[in-house]
């Protein structure tokens, strides 16, 4: 029997492993036909003014703009167009990101310095890279891609710290600053792995000092980010409404039946503001920031406005919840398995989103090779989940490779994480769901994949796992 799984299982890997070939090659086929090509986010238009004038709002982060200023400046030097100087930066860093996190945890360093290892990290590091959805954001004039490499690098060294690994004291803050300056949701989103690594040195014991040293981190981390963004920042410059727990709600829950609930709304408000803006705002789930908001703020002024928003999103809850949660829940599940949800939207089973805008964005230059290669990373991010999944309860029942108590902790940190930046980006508005904001979990994903595939399945093969690294954590600290 264990023979005959040793078998099955390396089978399963030889399928995996082949099914992330054909994506690494399409890819990278994607890759260079669209490396001189410019993909017309309005974003992108946004960061290049704010680049060009240095004055950011609460949506604009302050560092990807002065990327794009320097890369304006490589520019000039060796004459290769700006954006192109962007994509292979962008493309750079998700490949370290990938590399560093298939080396240190996947794999154990020793062995990292094998000649097959490293054919393996780099093999690995290149099917994340050319995942479609992680691609077509490295290839953007948008923050997303560095984000998303800086976050997994952040929850490396979140890994790394509950190894044991002193200097990822400094390197975890760090890292979740730089995302806080490129998308400021990370302020909230990145203090998830930050905090959930300082819960586990509080309860190992002897790990009050390196709480404490992990705490000064994160308090000058956080006041950095947060007092460069306020000197910069100007509220509202874009035109966009001030950002605030009650628009969210309104925009969660009012935004699927505005015109049906208006006439419900108080009539003090009815009268000051005008029908067809009102009406314009319910067509685009954008048009709730950038008409909605501001066209009540100022008929209403800042604070009476935030006081309506918890209103509208309270008569929009009692009159349509099953749709709101039904809609809830489709995002989160959006969010989490995007490439699945994706392929359900471009089909016409979906429900409202960006993927539409998205795709049709990727595709303009190169529509066939586009479909072909988006096609084929959705299904195959489906075919992979599920082969995964088999491999490992087959390595956990046939070969009683079975995760270690430690390894609890391990997987926690990208699952929470994971989970917090889902319910953050579900939350903030209704027909707002945006594969592009979560690249990073589906890189996740295939990481993991890659870990599963990497462990061993024969005597005396000492396969490494993230449950298995977890191990390394120094003597004294607690089970």
């Amino acid at each position: 029997m264990k023979k005959a799984a040793v078998w099955v299982l390396k089978l399963l890997k030889s399928v995996i492993f082949i099914g992330f070939g054909i994506q690494t090659v399409l890819g990278i086929v994607w890759m260079c036909r669209n490396f001189m090509s410019f993909q017309e986010f309005g974003e992108s238009a946004v960061y290049a003014q704010s680049s060009r004038n240095f004055i950011f709002d609460e949506y604009t982060g302050v560092l990807y703009p002065v990327f794009l200023l320097l890369a304006e400046g490589v520019e000039a030097v060796i004459r290769l167009p700006y954006y192109c100087v962007l994509y292979a930066v962008q493309l750079g860093a998700a490949f370290v990101s990938a590399w560093l996190f298939l080396r240190e945890i996947v794999f154990r360093r020793e062995e990292s310095k094998k000649s097959r290892t490293k054919l393996w990290c780099i093999f690995g590091s290149l099917a994340v890279v050319t995942l479609p959805a992680a691609m077509q954001c490295h290839l953007a004039v948008l923050p997303n891609s560095l984000a998303s490499s800086f976050f997994l690098l952040e929850l490396l060294s979140g890994f790394m710290l509950m190894r044991g690994k002193k200097e990822s004291f400094l390197t975890m803050p760090v890292f979740w600053m730089l995302c806080t300056l490129l998308m400021p949701e990370y302020l909230v989103i990145g203090i998830v792995p930050v905090m959930f690594v300082l819960l586990y040195l509080l309860a190992a014991k002897k790990g009050i000092r390196q709480a404490g040293i992990l705490l000064a981190g994160i308090a000058v981390a956080a006041g950095l980010s947060v007092g460069i963004q306020t000197l910069t920042g100007e509220q509202g410059y874009y035109g966009r409404v001030e950002k605030s727990p009650a628009f969210a709600a309104a925009r969660r829950f009012a935004w699927t039946n505005l015109m049906d609930t208006y006439g419900e709304w108080p009539e003090e408000v009815r009268s000051a503001v005008d029908y067809g803006a009102v009406k314009e705002s319910s067509f685009y789930p954008a048009n709730m920031e950038s008409i909605f908001g501001s066209l009540m703020e100022e008929a209403l002024g800042r604070e009476q406005a935030q006081e309506f928003f918890w209103e509208l999103a309270g008569i929009g809850w009692e009159g349509n919840r099953r749709e709101i949660l039904h809609d809830i829940a489709w995002d989160g599940f959006g969010y989490v398995f995007s490439p699945i949800a994706l392929q359900m939207q471009l089909t016409g089973r979906g429900y409202d989103a960006y993927s539409g805008r998205n795709y049709e964005i990727m595709r303009n230059d190169t529509p066939v090779l586009s479909r072909i290669y988006m096609d084929y990373g959705c299904w195959w991010f489906g075919a992979a989940l599920c082969l995964t999944v088999v491999l490992q309860l087959m390595l956990w029942c046939f070969l009683g490779k079975r995760p270690v108590k430690r390894a609890v902790w391990a997987v926690l940190l990208p699952v929470i994480s994971c989970g917090a930046a889902a319910f953050w980006y579900t939350m903030r508005g209704a027909g707002m769901m945006d594969y592009k904001l979560t690249v990073f979990i589906n890189c996740l994903w295939s990481l993991w994949s890659f870990a599963v595939c990497c462990n061993g399945t024969e005597e005396g093969d000492n396969g490494i796992t993230l449950a298995a690294f977890v191990e390394e954590v120094p003597e004294g600290e607690a089970e």
